[in-house]
């Protein structure tokens, strides 16, 4: 087994920023989240590899949202394979486990802007 690290900070379709690692914006830790799914060679097709990481990274971000997070911060994955029962017996199945910290992002600081001066009046 081996930990996968994904891009360093994304948004997804929930509007929740997503890091590998920490920020420097200021958060809340609302507490560790955990996202998992599977697949098989159905009938040999192949596993999903691409879409079962998309897919365990979505039950994160749900469960984060749920618990009032707009953020996910330490975000790793692990992927194992294993066997499970096929259509004409065993066959692969690809399983991925995602997990980090569900967090309430500070909103990000406005800085007041001053005009810029007007040049005929110089």
């Amino acid at each position: 087994m081996r930990a996968t690290p994904i891009k360093s900070e994304t948004k997804t379709s929930a509007n929740i920023k997503v890091s590998s690692g920490g920020i420097s914006q200021p958060y809340q830790v609302i507490g560790i989240v955990i996202g998992f799914a599977s697949t098989t060679d159905s009938c040999g097709s192949g596993v999903k590899v691409e879409s079962t990481y998309q897919a365990a990274l979505d039950r994160l971000v749900e469960s984060a949202v749920g618990k009032g997070a707009n953020g996910l911060l330490f975000v790793s994955f692990q992927n194992r394979t294993a066997v499970a029962q096929g259509c004409a017996g065993p066959s692969q199945a690809f399983e991925v486990f995602a997990w980090g910290t569900a967090v309430r992002l500070a909103p990000p600081k406005q800085v007041a802007s001053s005009p810029l001066p007007n040049p005929a009046s110089s």
